[in-house]
C-alpha cells in the first residue's frame, strides 16, 4: 500500500476517533445532565409529599379541635358535611400534585426525546440505557 493512502487511512482514522470521544463526551454530559434534573423532580416530589403530610396532619388537629369545641353541640348531618368537605378538599390537593407531577415528567421526557432526534444517531442504533438510580 502506498504512503500516500497509509497516511490517508490514519487521518481518517485519527479522526473517527476523535469525533467518536467527542461524542461519547457529550452523551456524558447529557446523561449527568439529566440525572441531576432527575434528581432535583424526586427532590421536589419528597418536598410536596411531605407538605401534603403537613397540611393533612394539620387538617386532622384542627378537626379535631371543631369537632371537640364546635361540633359537640351540632347534629350529625353538619359533622358530616364537615368531614366530606375535608375529604373534598384532600382529594383535590392530591389530584392537583399528581397532576402537577405528570407535567413535570411528561416535559422530562419531551426534553429527552427531542434531544434522542436531534444528537444525529442512526435510527437502528443501540442507545445506553438512562436510569436515575445507577
Amino acid at each position: 500500500m502506498p504512503l500516500v493512502a497509509r497516511a490517508a487511512h490514519a487521518a481518517t482514522a485519527a479522526y473517527q476517533r476523535a469525533m467518536t470521544s467527542k461524542r461519547e463526551r457529550l452523551y456524558q454530559q447529557e446523561n449527568r445532565r439529566l440525572r441531576q434534573e432527575n434528581a432535583w423532580l424526586r427532590d421536589e416530589v419528597r418536598h410536596c409529599w411531605d407538605a401534603i403530610d403537613v397540611m393533612g396532619h394539620a387538617m386532622e388537629a384542627r378537626r379535631r379541635e371543631f369537632v371537640l369545641g364546635e361540633l359537640s353541640r351540632v347534629d350529625a348531618h353538619r359533622r358530616t358535611a364537615v368531614v366530606d368537605q375535608r375529604h373534598l378538599l384532600e382529594v383535590h390537593l392530591r389530584e392537583q400534585l399528581a397532576a402537577e407531577l405528570e407535567d413535570a415528567l411528561v416535559q422530562g421526557f419531551e426534553t429527552g426525546y427531542k434531544a434522542g432526534l436531534t444528537d444525529g444517531r442512526p435510527p437502528g442504533a443501540q442507545r445506553r440505557r438512562l436510569t436515575g438510580d445507577s
